[in-house]
């Protein structure tokens, strides 16, 4: 079990995320995001990336094997790095169904679904559509 104790000034922080991503070799990384609630109500893009998560939790398939934890991890940076933590919301799912398209990243509210994606794709994606408002068409699926 991980504890974190809070010191001034964020004693008084409203809302908490912590965003744990587990790697194929067991080792667990954490991300521990500290946000005011107000902030994230209504995020400019909520964006999904499948990570073939199980019901029962474990994660096997495409996206997984393909590096879609890794995708995570480096949306994860990008919203660090750009301080678009009030702005992008990240959560990753089970499958969309369409894995020979994967890994799959859908970004809300505008509904565009991105395939094949690597690592290396992100800063692009964040260049141009999290902050320029236009769609990657070469990774448009």
């Amino acid at each position: 079990m991980y504890k974190y104790q809070l010191k001034p000034p964020f004693n008084d922080i409203t809302s908490i995320k912590v965003l744990i991503l587990y790697k194929f070799n067991g080792k667990v990384d954490i991300y521990l995001s500290i946000r005011e609630a107000d902030s994230m109500i209504n995020p400019k893009y909520h964006l999904f990336i499948c990570t073939s998560c199980r019901v029962n939790g474990k994660q096997q398939g495409l996206c997984y094997s393909k590096g879609s934890v890794d995708i995570v991890g480096s949306v994860m940076q990008e919203i660090e790095e750009r301080d678009l933590s009030g702005e992008v919301m990240v959560n990753n799912t089970g499958c969309f169904g369409i894995c020979d398209k994967g890994p799959i990243m859908v970004v809300y509210p505008q509904g565009v679904w991105y395939g094949n994606l690597t690592s290396d794709d992100i800063e692009e994606i964040f260049d141009k559509h999290i902050e320029g408002g236009e769609v990657v068409t070469r990774l448009q699926i």
